[in-house]
């Protein structure tokens, strides 16, 4: 008897086991960036798509602890999953894609190594190389780097000291073309490399600023691209010329409201600019609005080689008065309904516009709206009436942006969210 319970039990472990493994093998997996992780869901860019998943109870998490390590990052994830709801993928599993490492005994591994060694001993003592696109550079590269594209790069580009350090970076450490460059570099006999792992996304996430090229900023002119430019020089310098469509903002008098509106930042790419590459008020400038968490929400750079640059290279300069208040609005996101719209509509109390909180846990219920959890809402759909306006909320935004995506895919086309709480009293008012 013992023996046959013994094999009982061996045929049902080897069953399960089958089973298990059919279960792994049959599960769909997508690889994307993590725009927005708010336990449980994940907000995931493919190309021009977007997909949802919702982590399961006991999902397992590869390479990192929880959501929250993708805060404000992009980073690229693997999402596996068996099971889809209401176009919500529901995952038995996330990974976090592993950097691609470089040798470790040339590679600074973290950005606090890498900035210690860039400010201090070894400032200007190197060839500090960005391998990206040219596009990219342009858009953005990290002080006094050199634009050389890894698929065009050749020995006649790098010094012809051999011994000179070399240091290569990339667009962040789960990219592969600042590696490519670095080992043809040793294949051509340079002695002193280094690369730098987290590349221009870990230097850019810890609030450092960029640079930015006259051309980039050129070209989001000609194509109507809505940005802040500031121009951080005195009324004097300004008179005698500026950029068309720069605002005057004085570094010393720059307060959080230039550059944020109804408590948030603008989301528009910020570029500041002083007279050259010499005028430290630029950077100052725009570390102070990095300080502010802005870069958490939109690009900030400093214009290469300031006015006298852009004015040496021909390109369009005015003269007289500039204007000192912003001219641009915030950049809507997609589905996104302004604060201001919304006032005038809830304001009229017609009952036309459904209030949906999707914030995970309320102490207090409203008769003028609707708690669904963000984890919840792909599976309480049929509590929401598709005859009305639905406006999803939370505290600052990025649960409602889900739960817009979420309904919009189950046939839900009245539909939009606010960036931010509404601030409604008890009695359906608003607060100003």
């Amino acid at each position: 008897m013992i023996l046959l319970g013994y094999l009982h039990r061996v045929v049902f472990a080897g069953i399960m086991g089958l089973f298990l493994s059919s279960a792994v093998a049959h599960a769909e997996q997508l690889v994307g960036k993590a725009s927005i992780a708010v336990d449980p869901m994940v907000l995931i860019e493919r190309d021009e798509s977007i997909e949802i998943a919702a982590m399961k109870p006991g999902a397992t998490f590869k390479n990192m602890r929880s959501l929250g390590a993708l805060k404000h990052r992009d980073l690229l994830v693997r999402i596996r999953y068996s099971e889809e709801r209401s176009g919500v993928k529901l995952a038995d599993e996330i990974e976090l894609l592993p950097p691609v490492y470089f040798d470790q005994r040339m590679s600074f591994q973290h950005t606090e190594e890498f900035t210690f060694y860039f400010s201090g001993a070894g400032k200007g003592a190197h060839l500090l190389i960005d391998p990206r696109e040219r596009a990219a550079w342009e858009a953005g590269h990290l002080p006094g780097a050199v634009s050389m594209p890894q698929a065009h790069l050749t020995e006649a580009d790098l010094p012809q000291d051999k011994g000179r350090m070399l240091i290569f970076y990339s667009d962040g450490p789960q990219s592969s073309t600042g590696h490519e460059a670095a080992r043809k570099a040793l294949a051509w006999g340079y002695r002193n490399i280094k690369f730098y792992n987290e590349g221009f996304a870990g230097w850019t996430s810890e609030g450092n600023i960029p640079v930015v090229s006259a051309a980039h900023v050129e070209r989001m002119m000609m194509s109507g691209t809505s940005f802040l430019l500031i121009d951080v020089r005195s009324a004097v310098r300004i008179q005698d010329g500026h950029i068309p469509g720069a605002i005057s903002i004085p570094g010393e008098t720059m307060e959080r409201r230039d550059v944020y509106i109804e408590g948030r930042p603008y989301q528009l790419p910020l570029v500041v600019y002083g007279d050259s590459d010499n005028d430290p008020a630029a950077m100052r400038t725009a570390q102070r609005i990095a300080a502010w968490g802005y870069h958490r929400e939109a690009s900030i750079g400093v214009l290469d080689g300031g006015f006298e640059s852009w004015r040496k290279s021909g390109r369009q300069v005015e003269k007289g008065d500039i204007a000192k208040n912003r001219n641009v609005a915030p950049s809507p996101a997609s589905g996104e309904i302004a604060y201001e719209e919304f006032k005038k509509i809830w304001n009229k109390r017609d009952g036309k516009i459904l209030l949906l909180n999707v914030l995970p846990s309320m102490a207090r219920h409203f008769d003028w709206e609707l708690h669904i959890p963000v984890g919840e809402l792909y599976n309480r759909l049929d509590e929401i009436p598709k005859n009305r306006e639905v406006v999803a909320y939370c505290s600052i935004g990025m649960q409602a942006q889900i739960a817009y995506h979420i309904l919009k895919r189950n046939g839900f086309n009245r539909v939009r969210f606010l960036y931010r709480d509404p601030h409604i009293r008890y009695d359906g008012s608003i607060s100003e």
